[in-house]
């Protein structure tokens, strides 16, 4: 459960290849703002900030589905 919300927060290509962030801003999500970002506009600190945000909401949503993965009981 964890990996599978850690995979769809991470999802980079498919929008890069197939929309570029596009029509708008309709499908940027933060990984792809994050290399947009860093690489496109050449403004590493604030990709990377960005990457730590990133990481966070991550770590966030990891151990709260841990805690409530540990909070359930198996009846026997």
């Amino acid at each position: 459960m964890i990996l599978s919300m850690i995979a769809s927060l991470k999802i980079f290509g498919q929008i890069a290849v197939m929309t570029d962030g596009g029509p708008g801003f309709a499908t940027e999500i933060l990984t792809y703002i994050v290399y947009k970002v860093g690489f496109g506009e050449v403004r590493q600190g604030y990709g990377t900030a960005l990457s730590l945000v990133l990481f966070v909401i991550i770590l966030i949503v990891a151990l709260i589905q841990i805690r409530l993965l540990r909070s359930r009981k198996v009846q026997k």
